[in-house]
């Protein structure tokens, strides 16, 4: 794999898993050793270690054994952990999932940090192609992770299931935003467009889960954009809302 430019190698953190439950599955941090030993250069680590069944105090130590054997090569990807037989092999309850009470939704938090990015605009508008091309991206992000908040409790595989609850709504909103903002004008476009999904879903959303909308910061961004780019309405409210209530 190395011979073929292969850059990274990662395994699963499971005890079994799915379809393979009746084969040979071995463990992950034995196998990432042997795989190691047979190489020099490609990166290894598992994807993800989970708190379902280690301790972080033993697994910090085997992963420091392990990134010794293999020359610092190791990436420790760590998550969440899942429901299903790797919860509760120990006798623990499933881990619980979502939000503490209390927490506001993040709905309110990505609708601010959306209003704050837009504003930003304007510093990229120096025909730097790159820079404005990541700004793009980076905002057409908070439009999916404002449809995963919409369509929230997420299945319990987490990220890996994200995809799945998505509305061929929500996928076209998704498949709509632009990609680049290759000058000043490409983005004003760029952001037109994706003002035209972010702010009205992010409206719906706010009002299904009771948030309250950041008037000021939304007004304060506005008459900042009007000045610099001449953007006559910077948020408009052309686009239609798919975030509402799913079936569960």
């Amino acid at each position: 794999m190395e011979a073929a430019g292969v850059g990274r190698l990662w395994t699963y953190d499971h005890l079994s898993w799915r379809h393979s439950r009746d084969e040979p599955w071995f463990a992950a941090l034995p196998l990432l050793a042997a795989a190691a030993a047979v190489t020099t250069s490609i990166r290894l680590g598992p994807l993800v270690a989970t708190p379902n069944f280690r301790h972080p105090v033993p697994l910090a130590k085997e992963v420091m054994t392990l990134d010794q054997l293999a020359g610092g090569r190791i990436d420790l990807g760590i998550g969440a952990g899942t429901a299903g037989p790797d919860a509760t092999v120990l006798g623990d309850e499933e881990i619980a999932r979502g939000r503490p009470a209390g927490d506001e939704p993040g709905a309110g938090t990505l609708v601010t940090e959306y209003f704050r990015m837009s504003a930003v605009e304007t510093i990229v508008v120096r025909d730097d192609w790159l820079l404005a091309r990541e700004h793009v991206h980076a905002v057409a992000s908070l439009v999916y992770r404002l449809f995963v908040e919409a369509n929230a409790p997420l299945p319990p595989m987490g990220v890996k299931q994200w995809s799945a609850k998505l509305t061929p709504d929500q996928q076209a909103a998704l498949a709509s935003l632009p990609a680049d903002a290759p000058d000043a004008d490409g983005l004003r476009a760029a952001h037109l467009a994706l003002a035209a999904v972010f702010v009205p879903n992010a409206e719906a959303l706010a009002r299904r889960l009771g948030v309250p909308w950041p008037h000021e910061l939304e007004a304060a961004a506005a008459g900042h954009l009007r000045r610099v780019l001449g953007l006559d309405e910077p948020y408009p409210r052309t686009g239609r809302a798919v975030v509402g209530i799913l079936p569960r």
